[in-house]
């Protein structure tokens, strides 16, 4: 989701940005030299942020480089979810809340949930990749349906609509996912030890999935009740 404020081509301080470009390249090929996925350090990852962070508080309009925001976009071929890209996308997104960018918060939210239900079951039970940040997810689909009341009130209806469909796709991408949690648990489950087959890793994962299920779904249900 792109924002029609000014980009940093072309202004005064696009000699700057190329510095920041240049600094975060060097951490990121340090991270891939030590077997890290590029973007990865914990440096680099917090100077990505810091600097997303500084931009909009300066600018809360501010149309931010490609390549800044790279790292936090799903990595193809990874386990997937919010805990699977280089950098850290929920710390992105409490950002993107923060200041008050929610389109772009329930896009990246979004784009990380399709990734993760595109992966085969076994490759959705790695450690973490289920994992989604539902505390910030509650509050960013608060803040789409506060911001959609407000400008219902204002009689602003094209925004009122749009805030108030992207609330909408937001807890429809929670719903899917805790209900392909609910299947992969109940196959894995199925595939354990002393269930008609399968094998020990199976059986872990499917412990692992049960245990992810739970936290998942108890979450999810505050966020429901509460839309």
């Amino acid at each position: 989701m792109s924002y029609t404020g000014p980009g940093y081509l072309g202004s005064e301080a696009a000699a700057a940005w190329q510095k920041l470009r240049e600094l975060l390249h060097l951490y990121d090929a340090a991270g891939s030299t030590g077997g890290d996925v590029a973007g990865s350090s914990g440096m680099g990852g917090r100077l990505r942020l810091a600097a997303v962070d500084g931009a909009l508080a300066e600018q809360a309009g501010l149309q931010l480089p490609a390549w800044l925001l790279q790292p936090f976009q799903p990595t193809a071929g990874s386990a997937g979810g919010m805990a699977g890209a280089a950098a850290d996308p929920a710390a992105l997104m409490r950002v993107y809340v923060k200041h008050g960018r929610l389109l772009d918060a329930a896009q990246l939210a979004k784009d990380h949930m399709e990734a993760w239900q595109r992966q085969g079951a076994l490759l959705r039970a790695q450690p973490g990749a289920v994992w989604l940040p539902l505390q910030g997810l509650e509050l960013l689909h608060a803040s789409l349906v506060a911001g959609a009341t407000r400008a219902g009130a204002a009689k602003q209806h094209a925004q009122a609509e749009l805030l108030g469909t992207w609330s909408e796709v937001l807890e429809t991408g929670i719903t899917d996912h805790v209900a392909l949690v609910r299947s992969d648990t109940g196959k894995l489950g199925a595939a354990a030890p002393g269930a008609g087959g399968g094998g020990v890793a199976l059986g872990l994962m499917a412990g692992r999935w049960a245990w992810c299920f739970e936290a998942v779904a108890a979450d999810h249900f505050v966020i429901h009740l509460e839309s």
